[in-house]
């Protein structure tokens, strides 16, 4: 190995030391300030250090540490660190205009296509973030649930009569990283209101081990079997969640609770 390809390698143990047990901001600054006394020269620090200022909202000091990196090695590996910058500071075209050229260099970076997505959605260009969305779930190893999230509902304005789009993307989801409530959930919204109640409640089942039949979870199913007309079903969910409200502590959300079961039971009873 070349005495650079050592160097470089030893640079990303520093930078693995450094975020390593997220230690505080002050703590990693300290560290890799340190590390930079030792190695001026090192792009690679400049843009750890600006990473960190950035995503600590010093802007200031993370646009002059990239100023700096530009210097220090090839402009081009800048690119990403600087279009997180530029979002960071409400330039949404300055930030795609710095990621798309680190694109050009590295067309898989994940990060880089999911700020990307990030910027062209909060510029209002939705059809760009979708591509850019799109692109970003093919290559990250293991996306975030709330990615899929924002994507998902970025789907359902582009396409606001036809939930398919969403739904198609929040099942590719769950496919992949597993049924989790804050996707399933959302699903099961979307599944009520293009009216497919029967598709809602089997989506929301799903979840009955998840959240282990709490309060929220039955009162869910009550609303959804009373849409679906399975009203002898939601009485017996009704005086479930009845029965289990009357073992716990009256706090504010259970009163909560307690209200929308009264009125449920009420709208029950007349129907």
């Amino acid at each position: 190995m070349t005495y650079s390809g050592v160097f470089s390698l030893l640079i990303l143990l520093c930078l693995n030391s450094v975020c390593s047990a997220h230690p505080s901001i002050a703590t990693r600054l300290d560290r890799i300030d340190a590390l930079i006394k030792q190695h001026p020269k090192s792009q690679s620090l400049r843009l750890n250090r600006a990473s960190l200022y950035t995503d600590h909202g010093r802007l200031e000091r993370a646009y002059m540490d990239l100023q700096q990196a530009s210097l220090l090695g090839e402009p081009s590996e800048v690119g990403f660190q600087l279009g997180k910058y530029h979002y960071a500071n409400g330039k949404y075209q300055l930030a795609l205009d710095a990621l798309k050229d680190y694109l050009q260099h590295h067309p898989n970076h994940a990060q880089t296509l999911l700020y990307s997505a990030r910027a062209a959605r909060d510029d209002a260009r939705l059809i760009l973030a979708n591509e850019h969305f799109n692109a970003y779930f093919n290559v990250s190893k293991m996306p975030h649930p709330g990615e899929y999230l924002s994507a998902a509902r970025l789907r359902l304005t582009l396409w606001p009569d036809d939930v398919t789009h969403a739904l198609n993307l929040l099942d590719q989801a769950m496919q992949r990283i597993g049924i989790l409530p804050q996707l399933q959930r959302f699903a099961t919204e979307l599944e009520v209101r293009r009216t497919n109640f029967t598709g809602a409640i089997a989506r929301w089942k799903t979840l009955e081990k998840t959240l282990g039949r709490s309060p929220d979870w039955m009162l869910e199913t009550v609303r959804l079997y009373k849409a679906v007309g399975k009203n002898d079903a939601a009485q017996q969910m009704l005086a479930e969640l009845k029965a289990s409200l009357a073992k716990i502590k009256p706090t504010p959300a259970n009163r909560r609770l307690i209200r929308e079961l009264q009125q449920l039971t009420s709208e029950l009873g007349s129907s």
